[in-house]
Order: structure tokens, then C-alpha cells, then sequence
């Protein structure tokens, strides 16, 4: 591919990020086929909107799973040779719900506090090595992620769909 003049060279990889193994692999395969990896963006995630009393095992173990343990399994394969070629970038997807809670999230505001908390301390770890560790934190973006979770919401809370819209 080209991208603003400069050849860039793309992999696919459609590892299964709940599986540590398969986590890491990303990463190897990466480095293998590159010769380095300089850059980890970890934007994978998925949601489920319960009252807490009734959130489903399997949901919550899948949410803090991907949206946190996931991250982890990449960086902990990518930070070693970062560190060893003295530069890297790291950058977490978090949420808004990195930072304040909402109710009936209880597994994904949990996996967004530990993903910024996890961010912090790879920050402090790699930045003697020119490695920086960062999260952004995004409000509500309409994608199909939050589609998926209005009609939810809205049960949950005991609203309208559309003031779902309008004030959550």
C-alpha cells in the first residue's frame, strides 16, 4: 500500500485476542514478519449492559477478557523489544468509563479503570527505554458498539430509546 507517498506494508492477523497465546502470536508474527514492531495499538472491546446482580459470568469474564487481559498479553509481548530498540509507542483505547462510572457496565467500567491503570504503570516502566505508554479516552461514539447497547440501556434504566439518545 501507499500512504502519502511513503510504501507501507500491511498483515492481516485474526487472532483470537481472548486466547493469551494467540495474544502473543500477534505480536511474534508481527516482529517476525516486519522485523520489528514500533507501534501497539490495542483497540479491540466489547459490551454488555446488566444490572450487576444479574450480569452474566460468561459476559463479564469475555469483557474483562478482551478489553483488558487482551491488552496486556500484547504489550507484555511487544515491551521487550521495544525497550530493547530504545523506542516504542503504546496506545490503550480506555473510555470515558476509564474514568467515571455508569451503571450497569459493571464489567467493562472495571476492565476500562484497569486498562488506564495498566497504561500507567507500562508509561512508568518504559519510559527510561523510550517507550511511552498512553490511553485515550473517548466519550460515546456512535458505532455499532453503542447501537448494540441503547435499546439496553434503555430497559435497563427504564427509558425511552430516544432519551437514551438525547441524555445518557
Amino acid at each position: 500500500r501507499e500512504l502519502a507517498g511513503f510504501a507501507v506494508a500491511v498483515a492481516h492477523d485474526g487472532a483470537n485476542l481472548l486466547d493469551p497465546a494467540a495474544a502473543r502470536g500477534l505480536v511474534e508474527g508481527c516482529i517476525a514478519r516486519f522485523g520489528r514492531i514500533d507501534i501497539l495499538v490495542n483497540n479491540a472491546g466489547i459490551q454488555h449492559v446488566s444490572p450487576v446482580e444479574d450480569f452474566p459470568i460468561e459476559k463479564w469474564d469475555a469483557i474483562i477478557g478482551l478489553n483488558l487481559s487482551a491488552a496486556f498479553h500484547t504489550i507484555r509481548a511487544a515491551f521487550a523489544p521495544m525497550k530493547a530498540a530504545g523506542w516504542g509507542r503504546i496506545v490503550n483505547l480506555a473510555s470515558a468509563h476509564a474514568l467515571v462510572a455508569s451503571p450497569f457496565k459493571s464489567a467493562y467500567v472495571a476492565a476500562k479503570h484497569g486498562l488506564l491503570g495498566l497504561t500507567k504503570t507500562v508509561a512508568l516502566e518504559g519510559a527510561q527505554a523510550g517507550v511511552t505508554c498512553n490511553a485515550i479516552c473517548p466519550g460515546y461514539v456512535w458505532t455499532p458498539l453503542v447501537e448494540n447497547q441503547i435499546d439496553d440501556t434503555a430497559k435497563a434504566r427504564g427509558i425511552s430509546r430516544e432519551a437514551v439518545i438525547r441524555d445518557v
